[in-house]
């Protein structure tokens, strides 16, 4: 017990000094947001020889109870990560990750309690009608094609990092607002257009107060031009404003305190290199984290996280557990050290079950050779990552990674256009044909053909994509344009900050 404590503060010592890239390499690879054909299967996982063997969700979920028929002895010739390898191609895994209590979420990965969300990942908690988006959590409504959004927000269109917040289109850092347009940087506003920096403040355009009648003409006259969207990507100030924190460094952190390198937080204290995470204001000490929520404590290294947890080291995809090791996938289990895919589970390793003394004596020794190997505090190395790493959140965010940077690293990566499968019967069209199919009617509204549902649209990368019904019945109620980028292109976007 006491050998184990002393390890467990190397792992959080060598963690807090892990350089913001790194991170960014090691831990945001490993949350992939490009869905890939795999077998007769739609995958988080491209078909490669790193992929696990795929069963559906609700195959995956009748086998999970009795995983622990997968364990294996580690063999003590071989590493740590050389045996957990040999575990993951034992084990199978749902093609996506489908937690649980979810409706019509088929199409959509890393999924909890939420209703009709499709070609989304990380759909968190009451959330229902998202498309093309990625990180909604907690009661929202209506989301497409945006990133980050949270706490009861709903009809939330090409928008990120907005909060408790409604009829947001093409905004960024957005708090307890409604009905703005090409914002950013705004809390407890109403009716803005083309604003930055604004607080308490409604019928603004471009930061100049007007009229209700005032604000409703110009926004007639001037704001309805589908190509309002690229000026705003262009000219708005993209980074986002720390709020109410305190000795915090980087970009868009809200109520927090002593946080280094934090990107699209709030509620922490006591944090370094997180992005996409969410606290309630108790939680602390969270290291290298990405896309982590509520209501916990010691965190180090870990890729996404759910709720009510504590003490993850090294670990990805850990729902409701605690003092949990180099594990993946895990549900409601307790002092697991490189287990997968297990639920309901304690005292194992490589998913196999001990008894409490053994399970600490075993743990022991191999914490032992992995401190020999000097890989103790280290992340899941690169040759286990199945992901392309050009299609995962850490290129997306910081896409100076070169070509040869990542394949020299040993990642797997992605060359040319996104694969789509086309009916040679399909009639495609391309970005400039969209004109044909919306047009602006006398009363100022944008009227949509519906055969716009019958059509694949090429864009300008060459990539494919379809106008859904979801997408199509939102976009005519709010007279909105039909978008000109693929999907995966859109929610690239809102990854880039200043």
């Amino acid at each position: 017990m006491q050998d184990l404590q002393v390890r467990k503060e190397k792992i959080q010592a060598r963690r807090r000094q892990t350089p913001f890239r790194e991170y960014l390499q090691e831990i945001a690879s490993r949350m992939p947001l490009w869905f890939n054909k795999n077998q007769w299967f739609v995958s988080r996982y491209p078909a490669s020889d790193r992929s696990p063997k795929l069963l559906s969700p609700k195959d995956f979920n009748a086998v999970r109870d009795s995983l622990t028929e997968y364990s294996i002895e580690p063999a003590t010739s071989q590493s740590f990560f050389e045996n957990f390898s040999t575990l993951r191609k034992k084990v199978p895994l749902g093609q996506l990750l489908d937690q649980w209590g979810n409706e019509s979420c088929e199409y959509a990965d890393t999924s909890l309690a939420s209703k009709n969300a499709y070609l989304s990942s990380v759909i968190i908690e009451n959330c229902e009608n998202v498309l093309y988006s990625f990180c909604i959590v907690t009661n929202c409504v209506n989301i497409i094609s945006s990133n980050l959004v949270t706490d009861n927000s709903s009809n939330i269109f090409q928008s990120s990092c907005v909060n408790n917040s409604m009829n947001i289109f093409y905004s960024r850092y957005i708090i307890n607002s409604s009905d703005l347009r090409f914002c950013s940087n705004c809390v407890w506003c109403h009716n803005c257009i083309a604003c930055a920096d604004l607080e308490n403040s409604s019928y603004y355009i471009e930061n100049t107060p007007y009229s209700k009648e005032e604000f409703l003409k110009i926004k007639a006259e001037k704001y309805s031009d589908p190509l309002l969207f690229e000026w705003y990507y262009a000219h708005v100030d993209l980074k986002g404003k720390n709020l109410n924190s305190v000795n915090c460094e980087w970009n868009y952190v809200a109520f927090s305190k002593n946080v280094i390198n934090g990107y699209s937080i709030d509620h922490l204290e006591n944090w370094h290199n997180v992005m996409y995470t969410s606290g309630t204001g108790t939680v602390h000490h969270f290291y290298d984290c990405f896309d982590t929520w509520l209501d916990s404590n010691n965190l180090y290294a870990v890729e996404w996280w759910g709720t009510h947890g504590d003490n993850y080291y090294c670990s990805s995809g850990i729902e409701q557990c605690s003092h949990i090791f180099y594990s993946y996938y895990l549900v409601s289990c307790s002092y697991c050290l490189g287990c997968i895919g297990l639920k309901n589970k304690s005292y194992c390793i490589f998913n196999k079950q001990y008894e409490k003394d053994a399970r600490y004596a075993k743990a022991d020794e191999i914490f032992t050779h992995m401190e020999k190997d000097w890989i103790l505090w280290s992340f899941f190395p690169w040759w286990m990552c199945p992901f392309y790493f050009n299609d995962t959140a850490a290129y997306l965010i910081d896409d100076s990674f070169t070509k040869e940077e990542a394949t020299k690293a040993g990642y797997l990566r992605r060359d040319g256009v996104i694969s789509t499968d086309i009916s040679p019967s399909a009639e495609v069209i391309s970005t400039k044909d969209l004109a044909s199919y919306q047009r602006f009617t006398f009363d100022g509204k944008r009227e949509i053909n519906p055969e716009i549902l019958k059509k694949v649209i090429k864009d300008d990368k060459g990539n494919y994509y379809k106008i859904v019904p979801m997408e199509y019945d939102f976009l005519k109620k709010y007279s909105l344009p039909l978008p000109e980028l693929h999907w995966l292109e859109r929610i690239k976007l809102w990854f880039k900050f200043k």
